[in-house]
């Protein structure tokens, strides 16, 4: 569904459709289907161009730092928050120890895998527009 929505038609994508074909193999594996489904959403959002810069601030340029917090903006990027990660109720703000980790796909940790699927759902809406993913209930029912 994310493929048909966020590729023109008659649009030779050879790299994309290679990783959703490893996606598929993937997910029949004995892989678990929330990383595996976090590796295909990066890898799509960076075949489309759209790729998260999980290493640099977007206004500073410095590095992402573990012990800093970072806004994410899916236009723009991260940018240093002075709000705290674990108390903000803001959807927006990800610490970097897990866009460290994400960056890493080191996707076992609970709360990265939980921060990883929130900011990939927020890039992909963006992309998306307000038209809810159908393939996401299907999927929850096998979550």
């Amino acid at each position: 569904e994310l493929l048909t929505r966020l590729l023109n038609n008659y649009q030779e994508h050879t790299v994309l459709y290679k990783n959703y074909q490893e996606t598929l193999i993937n997910l029949q594996s004995n892989q678990e289907i929330e990383v595996v489904l976090r590796r295909f959403e990066l890898n799509l959002l960076a075949g489309l161009g759209y790729g998260i810069n999980l290493e640099e601030d977007a206004h500073s340029q410095l590095p992402i730092e573990p012990e800093s917090n970072y806004r994410f903006t899916p236009d723009m990027g991260f940018e240093l928050s002075d709000t705290d990660s674990r108390t903000n109720a803001n959807p927006s703000v990800f610490s970097g120890r897990v866009l460290i980790a994400l960056r890493k796909f080191e996707l076992h940790d609970k709360a990265v895998a939980k921060s990883a699927k929130l900011l990939l759902r927020q890039a992909l809406t963006f992309h998306l527009g307000d038209k809810p993913i159908n393939s996401r209930a299907l999927f929850s029912s096998f979550i």
